[in-house]
């Protein structure tokens, strides 16, 4: 489940590429029942999950697309950098593109 957050990223070689999910978060309601998505991560992959603050920090359209597009692009060249390596160059990239002024809350997490 997402929580309504942007989809997941799966981080390859090949690609950045988002996994569908959707659903509230767990707990909320009794009963949900949502659907399952199975994924197996690879020496060579990463999960990127993230809260929608990561791309909607730009001051219009154009820099909320600039914005994802560079981001996308730094998780995918940083996939052989050590874990920390890439979320360290991914935010730092992100606070100079938002001049440190993010429109909402932000959460990178990476899972190899």
């Amino acid at each position: 489940v997402n929580a309504g957050h942007p989809p997941c990223l799966l981080i390859t070689p090949e690609e950045v590429k988002p996994i569908a999910a959707s659903g509230i978060m767990p707990g909320i309601l009794e009963g949900i029942q949502y659907i399952e998505t199975e994924l197996t991560l690879t020496g060579q992959s990463r999960l990127a999950i993230y809260t929608d603050g990561l791309f909607d920090s730009g001051h219009d359209a154009d820099a909320r697309e600039a914005l994802k597009h560079a981001i996308t692009q730094s998780l995918h060249s940083t996939l052989n950098d050590d874990i920390q390596t890439a979320l360290d160059v991914t935010m730092k990239l992100f606070d100079t593109m938002t001049q440190e002024q993010a429109k909402d809350d932000v959460i990178l997490c990476l899972i190899e």
